[in-house]
């Protein structure tokens, strides 16, 4: 059968846990979520986080993205905290660019078979702006993303992974200051 995708268009504005949104965000299977795509979210905000289990595990999650699902100009923030995660790719053919994610452990968390496009996007003040962890699949887009001021900048604990010139992505990001 035929798949269908949706796009929902973000309101100017903010969506948190305590101001009547839900934490998580689940952004489902071929929906892509459109907010202030031009100024990285600077209109556009989600904030807080929840429990969301991977693998037996418990982080606190602002957004999921299912399979084929695209998260796009939002400023994704929450109080720091151990095992939060800003933008958790979950399933395949996931994007995620033109964001501005802050405040978490890990800004953009890849487990598991996805191999996400993470592009043009603003990651600080995490601990770890882009984290791929060792049962996840280094693959997939990492270019032209602005990652500063975390702890560390990006951690692969798993071989392979392509931030430019490796043959699947044309890099050009800036990682300083972490």
């Amino acid at each position: 059968g035929a798949t269908r995708a949706h796009t929902r268009a973000g309101r100017r504005g903010l969506q948190e846990a305590g101001n009547g949104g839900t934490c998580p965000a689940n952004v489902t299977a071929g929906v892509t979520l459109i907010g202030d795509d031009l100024f990285r979210g600077a209109r556009t905000k989600i904030s807080g986080r929840a429990p969301f289990f991977v693998d037996d595990y418990e982080f606190d999650t602002a957004v999921v993205l299912q399979a084929g699902s695209t998260l796009a100009g939002f400023t994704v923030t929450a109080a720091p905290g151990e095992n939060t995660i800003g933008v958790h790719p979950v399933g395949t053919g996931v994007t995620v660019r033109r964001n501005t994610v802050a405040g978490f452990a890990d800004g953009v968390y890849v487990t598991g078979p996805t191999t996400p496009a993470v592009l043009d996007n603003v990651l600080m003040g995490n601990f770890n702006g882009l984290g791929y962890t060792s049962y996840s699949v280094a693959g997939g887009r990492v270019e032209s993303n602005n990652i500063t001021a975390n702890t560390y900048g990006v951690e692969y604990d798993v071989g392979g992974g392509d931030l430019g010139g490796g043959g699947e992505s044309a890099g050009l990001n800036v990682i300083s200051c972490n």
